[in-house]
């Protein structure tokens, strides 16, 4: 559904978000969060993270990124 990178909190924070679908999914406690990797340089983490993107967005599963 969604791709992104940050420190782990980030993606449980929906003050931050803003499309509303996704807002509304965060509220009603209907989405699951998977962190895949952990980095100590930035770099290499926005990397996974733009292959990541652009691995799901191909089979239509990167809705909101």
């Amino acid at each position: 559904m969604y791709v992104g990178s940050g420190v782990w909190y980030r993606c449980r924070r929906y003050t931050n978000r803003r499309n509303q679908e996704y807002n509304m999914l965060m509220e009603e406690g209907k989405l699951q969060y998977k962190i895949v990797g952990e980095y100590e340089i930035e770099k290499d983490a926005r990397k996974y993270e733009a292959e990541l993107i652009k691995k799901y967005k191909q089979i239509q599963q990167a809705s909101f990124n």
